[in-house]
């Protein structure tokens, strides 16, 4: 009942970098998924409302397996109310604890009958912190480890009166209880793509 489909966790050498939130947050914005215009896709639920079941689903669609790579799809079709709405995840193996990651996101909310946002979200661990490096590019630092990030998005524009664009940025968001009991801020990163 968590709007946590396609969520990563990584680790490295022990060390957790991108973490979920916990604290029973069961929405999108306390998970590394994609937002679509910022929001919450569940209307019940949305920032601070915590224990709000979203009473949507998400289901795994494909996994393999092989020595160098690991390939799998989340698709949140259900949950965030699009025609299509699917991560595919590249786990590439190279030596010892290196390796890459590539997420591929793909949403079709209306079949481009209006323009959206789509934040791509990354929440880090409190003991790790994240710098803005370039236009496109982000790292998360832990004390041991790091994860390099780059954003890429298609070259040609969905409709010529649409063109994309694309926005790195860090934030830093806070979560709170029901009833305006506050909890200490958790730190984040809110990597926001626009097209």
């Amino acid at each position: 009942s968590h709007a946590d489909c396609g969520h990563i966790d990584i680790a490295i050498g022990g060390e957790y970098l991108a973490v979920d939130t916990g604290r029973y947050n069961t929405n999108e914005d306390q998970h590394s998924v994609v937002l679509i215009d910022g929001k919450n896709r569940c209307p019940s639920s949305g920032p601070g409302k915590g224990m709000q079941f979203d009473l949507t689903q998400g289901w795994m669609r494909d996994f393999q397996r092989h020595p160098m790579l690991d390939y799998c799809v989340a698709d949140s079709t259900h949950m965030k109310q699009c025609y299509w709405s699917l991560r595919n995840f590249l786990f590439i193996r190279t030596q010892g604890e290196n390796g890459y990651i590539v997420l591929l996101d793909n949403h079709n909310v209306d079949c481009g009958a209006v323009p959206h946002e789509y934040w791509w979200q990354l929440q880090c661990a409190t003991t790790a912190r994240i710098d803005v490096t370039g236009a496109t590019a982000a790292t998360v630092h832990g004390t041991a480890a790091r994860i390099d990030c780059s954003f890429f998005q298609k070259p040609d524009a969905p409709t010529p009166a649409g063109p994309h664009s694309l926005e790195v940025r860090q934030d830093i968001q806070e979560w709170v209880w029901p009833a305006g009991k506050d909890q200490k801020p958790d730190e984040t990163a809110l990597f926001e793509r626009t097209g």
